[in-house]
């Protein structure tokens, strides 16, 4: 939103968590007019991170770019392979590790990327955990956030309990995320 005061410039680092098609990051990267350091992109689901894969290929061959990332991986507090129900952008993710079978490969941001300056986290649920995987990114470099918070019943206070945990006096602000009622979204600068 325009009244949040993201500011992005050429040194920029994105990590969108639940890409999905990637139309966020592009949003991201038109923004910046493509003077960005890099975009990170984090899409578990299979089909959509193929989705992802073209999109963000297309863009990178249109924009003679080539500093969009993309993985085939979930966020989350630990490095695994957990269970999930759904599919697509209705995807629960469970705590519960699984050897074979429906699972989905998930990470600690910690563990994967260096640096950011922005995460976004759209992702069913997995918000608390994710962000405690980023804990050190967080904690190093105070990236600015953007975290839904309409998944689970308690994800506003336990969304702001988590982020207030790192200590780094981010001023947050609550806006609607789409335009249907209830999903809602913390801005932290």
């Amino acid at each position: 939103p325009s009244d949040v005061g993201y500011e992005f410039g050429e040194n920029a680092v994105l990590a969108d968590c639940g890409a999905y098609d990637g139309a966020e990051a592009l949003i991201f990267a038109r923004k910046t007019a493509n003077c960005f350091r890099a975009i990170h992109s984090f899409e578990p689901d299979r089909m959509s991170f193929l989705r992802l894969s073209r999109n963000m290929a297309r863009y990178m061959a249109e924009n003679a770019i080539d500093n969009i990332y993309c993985y085939p991986l979930g966020v989350y507090d630990r490095n695994d392979y957990l269970r999930f129900s759904g599919a697509g952008t209705l995807v629960t993710v469970s705590n519960e590790s699984v050897g074979s079978g429906p699972g989905l490969r998930v990470a600690r941001l910690d563990d994967v990327l260096d640096e950011i300056t922005h995460l976004r986290l759209e992702i069913e649920g997995a918000e608390v955990p994710a962000l405690r995987g980023a804990a050190g990114l967080i904690r190093a470099h105070r990236p600015t956030l953007a975290v839904s918070t309409y998944h689970l019943p308690d994800d506003f206070l336990t969304i702001h309990r988590q982020i207030e945990s790192f200590d780094r006096d981010y001023k947050y602000r609550l806006r609607h995320q789409s335009l249907e009622a209830g999903v809602l979204c913390y801005h932290c600068i």
